[in-house]
């Protein structure tokens, strides 16, 4: 399953911390098999791909862990590429069949996403019109925190340039 939030990212890690802390979570970074209860944006100030995951409070990561196979059996990954001119999508992903640990996360991120957040973004951009990657802008989750940042909004991967479809809560 994938969920994508376009957020500034000050508001993004507040968002999670305060999920995780509600929840009895932990974020696990696969690079440096760190595992913290709490995240901020200096964590990651030299890094371009942010890439943790959100586990539970019990998680322990196993001795030789091929992190993009592995993780997927634990919990929910968080990925963004960070760039200083736009505003990236964060991409939030699990594997319900693979882990009951990722999907029970993943259900409650879910809702807690949709809570706290607006729905449905639109591009202008010709390629995407009237295909499913335009159908899929629907499902992309934004922040009121977006309305103030003078940076553009992109997809995930950073290659098209994406608006909120509306300034309320749908």
């Amino acid at each position: 399953m994938e969920l994508y939030l376009s957020i500034a990212p000050n508001k993004l890690f507040d968002q999670l911390n305060d999920f995780a802390y509600k929840n009895n979570l932990l974020f696990f970074n696969p690079n440096t098999k760190e595992i913290k209860n709490k995240l901020s944006e200096t964590d990651f100030q030299n890094e371009i791909l942010i890439n943790f995951w959100i586990v539970e409070s019990n998680f322990s990561p196993p001795l030789n862990m091929d992190y993009v196979y592995e993780t997927e059996q634990y919990g929910v990954g968080i990925r963004l590429i960070r760039s200083k001119d736009k505003i990236n999508t964060t991409l939030f992903s699990w594997f319900p069949t693979r882990s009951l640990m990722g999907k029970r996360i993943g259900n409650l991120l879910k809702k807690y996403i949709d809570k706290h957040n607006n729905k449905g973004m639109i591009t202008d951009n010709p390629i995407w019109k009237n295909t499913k990657k335009e159908s899929d802008l629907t499902k992309y989750y934004w922040n009121d925190s977006v309305l103030n940042q003078k940076l553009p909004l992109y997809d995930f991967l950073g290659g098209t340039e994406i608006k909120p479809n509306s300034h309320s809560k749908l």
